[in-house]
């Protein structure tokens, strides 16, 4: 009988590579590796990633179409979906946000 075990870790590369130790060792098949970085994030999921307002990172995607992003199904109004990649290229351009009243101008 075949049993799967789905585990769900922080992939950190000492733990990749005891972990692919430990499969080398044990003659188990791994399915697939997945990266992280093509992971798809809700804009709930991304704004709390990157410490941005909601409603803030909303409009960049939506409205300025700063990063590019689908929705979920064919429902035009259906959720927001973010790659995570697409996500840390943004945030490694360094966009400002524009100050408001006096205020410094924030870097993300």
């Amino acid at each position: 009988m075949d049993k799967k075990i789905i585990i769900q870790i922080e992939p950190t590369p000492e733990i990749v590579n005891l972990l692919e130790a430990l499969i080398k060792s044990s003659g188990v098949k791994i399915a697939n590796k997945a990266n992280p970085m093509d992971e798809y994030l809700t804009i709930k999921e991304a704004a709390n990633e990157i410490k941005v307002n909601y409603h803030t990172l909303r409009d960049w995607v939506v409205i300025k179409k700063f990063i590019p992003f689908t929705r979920l199904g064919d429902n035009p109004k259906g959720d927001i979906r973010i790659l995570r990649r697409h996500l840390r290229e943004f945030v490694a351009a360094g966009y400002q946000k524009k100050p408001y009243r006096g205020r410094q101008v924030t870097v993300i």
